[in-house]
């Protein structure tokens, strides 16, 4: 029996994915969970695994079309024929009851569903993202009634909105109005500038056009979501390294051929052990809802240039990591970013980010949020400069840390708090 098989949810707020690769062919036969392809997102290079058995028949698209999540994506025969029909059964024989997956497609959800209702679509019988649940649960909708068409049963976006649907023309056709809420559509974005017509420069040499890739894409998304919608400020602070430098160096000639440690793991150190001082730097804003979303968990964005583009992969409870733990995590999620390697979780749900440009950066910038976070911690390459003692001046190696705040969420008073306890920490060396 031919079974479709439909691009599953690759990621957290991933509307589609660029195909890269096909890794088998028409007519070819495949195994249950084996890779039949590879798409890309604004994340990483992934890996599709087949949720079914038997002979490839038909496929999607070619390298570099962009495809929706949840459109068919396969299909595959898995060579067992039809289903033998229901009226072979004894006519005896009671029905065995469906299964609760196996409920049509659009249950009638109770108008009256309290929010606690929602409960059920965190449990972990369900196959799904944390985003699908938060939108279902936003929605007051019961996973379990929802029947998942993406790999293993997994539910995905596409299903909640079909499940919406369906409920909602169900209700609707009965003359009791819908039993679903209704999500409100997106306010329109306010009006800004309209951009410059393009108009191509005149040239009588080659001219190479290159479309944007997904990611670049995916970038530039970002950085118009985060420039008109965020209304960030920077601030920068001259920290004095001196002596951090010098136990950096210190502690690197007695690593003895081990871990030789950059600055980047003692900045990061710093702000970890700041953030107590000031919990609303590590955080979230939804504007829809009017939140600000405050976590113990501290899971830092470590910005990394890839040559495909800016990618900020996530070290999960980074407050629980001493300057080797943090050197090691920053060299895992780095080398994962560029070679395509980084983990799910290692892609998404970051809460606050720290971005450097090593000795090539300036001595100042002004990073841009990387929403929802409303923080991010830019390092500076470090310099060395004439400094007055009081009595003559001395050379001192000092850096400039540049950082970008969300200012409906932290004024500047509340940031050269937090700025300030990581430059009172990296000066005497509180690591």
């Amino acid at each position: 029996m031919e079974k479709i098989f439909k691009l599953p949810d690759v990621g957290e707020g991933v509307a589609e994915a660029e195909l890269v690769e096909w890794l088998v062919e028409v007519g070819d036969t495949i195994a249950e969970d084996q890779a039949i392809a590879v798409v890309t997102t604004d994340k990483a290079n992934i890996e599709v695994p087949s949720p079914y058995a038997g002979k490839l028949t038909w496929k999607s698209g070619e390298p570099g079309d962009q495809i929706a999540i949840g459109a068919e994506f396969a299909k595959i025969d898995d060579m067992k024929g039809d289903a033998p029909a229901a009226a072979a059964k004894p006519a005896k024989a009671a029905p065995a009851p469906a299964p609760k997956r196996a409920a049509p497609r659009a249950p009638s959800v109770p108008q009256t569903a309290p929010a606690s209702a929602a409960v059920s679509s965190g449990s972990s019988k369900v196959h799904t993202s944390p985003a699908v649940r938060a939108r279902a649960k936003s929605l007051q909708i019961d996973l379990g009634n929802v029947a998942g068409t993406g790999a293993g049963g997994r539910i995905t976006h596409y299903d909640l909105d079909q499940f919406l649907i369906a409920a909602i023309r169900a209700e609707a056709s009965s003359g009791s109005g819908p039993a679903v809420p209704t999500p409100k559509p997106a306010p329109a974005p306010a009006a800004g500038p309209k951009p410059a017509p393009f108009v191509a420069a005149s040239s009588h040499g080659k001219i190479q056009v290159n479309r944007l890739s997904s990611m670049r894409r995916a970038i530039s998304k970002k950085m118009n979501q985060a420039k008109p919608g965020v209304p960030h400020f920077s601030y920068v602070e001259e920290v004095d390294v001196t002596d951090l430098e010098a136990m950096r160096r210190e502690m690197n000639a007695k690593a003895d051929g081990g871990e030789k440690l950059s600055i980047l793991p003692f900045i990061m150190r710093a702000l970890i052990l700041s953030v107590p001082e000031a919990p609303y730097v590590n955080a979230l804003y939804n504007g829809d809802r009017q939140e600000v979303h405050i976590y113990d968990e501290i899971r830092l964005g470590i910005a990394v240039a890839t040559d495909k583009g800016l990618m900020v992969p996530v070290i999960g409870n980074a407050q629980k990591k001493d300057v080797y733990e943090a050197a090691a995590a920053i060299r895992h999620v780095a080398e994962a970013a560029r070679d395509g390697t980084a983990s799910r979780d290692e892609l998404v749900g970051s809460t606050m980010t720290l971005t450097s440009l090593g000795a090539l950066g300036g001595i100042a910038s002004t990073p841009v949020l990387n929403p929802p976070e409303v923080a991010i911690i830019g390092v500076n390459k470090v310099r060395t400069a004439p400094v007055w003692n009081g009595e003559a001046f001395e050379p001192r190696q000092l850096m400039n840390l540049s950082c970008s705040f969300d200012h409906r969420i932290i004024d500047g008073q509340a940031a050269a708090k937090f700025v300030a306890a990581m430059k009172r920490r990296i000066e005497a060396c509180e690591i």
